[in-house]
């Protein structure tokens, strides 16, 4: 069984049990194991996330990736682009609705979904030496990211209409935090938004970990509905109108 991942990529305590230096050395080994040409590279608002970033990036350089930084965005929109936008590995920064002192990384392959066990194994079986003859690959930012997994997700409720209806929105000061309020307000919803600031130090403090402040804002504001985020947005949780 592999050491480092366990049930959803690497995680731990940022700067204790997950560092700079291991965040190098997955990226490298990751670009070993897997040979990509092109990685997508992202993270949620937690303080230690640039940091790690760009020891992760840094390690798939090594290994002579093209890495593109797409910045903050949710895990959900990484597995996408990578099968949508001709990425060989997805890379998120993340530990979920894990506490913000915590933090994780986890990959994801061409088909945008995550690594295997034997997959894992293999990029724990490269964490020592270095690779041969690579030459540094390019780390560059990649912009249109976020715009292009609003186009998606815009795209794939085409003809829906919200207008009329009051959405109580809570994004857990996480990594949904731009475009999920865009996706709503795109779609005609008048919103009531909480956890919407990029606040690493707050992630989770609401949102699908703590789903308390959402029913209280649903009842207040007598919205229609209410939806929260976890962290990394790949969860969900739901309140009726009565909270």
């Amino acid at each position: 069984m592999p050491k480092y991942f366990g049930t959803d990529g690497v995680r731990g305590v940022a700067g204790e049990e997950l560092t700079c230096e291991l965040a190098f050395r997955l990226g490298r080994a990751a670009g070993r194991a897997f040979r990509p040409r092109r990685v997508l590279l992202a993270r949620d608002t937690r303080v230690s996330g640039p940091a790690l970033e760009a020891a992760c990036a840094a390690g798939l350089a090594e290994a002579g990736c093209r890495v593109a930084l797409a910045g903050v965005l949710p895990s959900p929109a990484v597995s996408h682009l990578v099968r949508g936008a001709g990425f060989q590995l997805g890379c998120v920064i993340s530990a979920s609705h894990n506490p913000p002192q915590d933090n994780g990384i986890k990959f994801y392959d061409p088909q945008g979904l995550k690594l295997s066990p034997e997959e894992e194994e293999r990029v724990e079986a490269l964490l020592e030496g270095r690779p041969e003859g690579t030459g540094l690959g390019p780390v560059e930012p990649w912009p249109e990211a976020e715009d292009r997994y609003l186009g998606f997700l815009l795209r794939a409720v085409e003809g829906l209409s919200l207008a009329g209806l009051k959405i109580a929105l809570d994004c857990a000061h996480g990594a949904t935090a731009r475009v999920a309020p865009r996706v709503f307000q795109e779609l005609g919803a008048a919103l009531s938004l909480m956890g919407g600031e990029l606040d690493g130090t707050r992630i989770n403090a609401t949102g699908a970990a703590a789903i308390e402040p959402l029913q209280a804002l649903v009842r207040a504001e007598g919205a229609d509905l209410g939806i929260a985020f976890d962290g990394d947005g790949d969860r969900a949780m739901f309140v009726a109108p009565d909270g």
